[in-house]
């Protein structure tokens, strides 16, 4: 019995995580440029 602070699977679903969160904020941070640039451009 192993007890290596990771559980089976564990990694993928931490990995597949912070793909979405980086994948969310690069949304959010194209999102807020656009916003951005149209309300300065009128």
């Amino acid at each position: 019995m192993r007890l290596e602070g990771k559980e089976p699977g564990g990694e993928g679903i931490i990995s597949l995580l912070k793909t979405n969160i980086i994948s969310f904020n690069a949304k959010n941070i194209r999102f807020v440029n656009y916003e951005f640039y149209s309300a300065s451009g009128s």
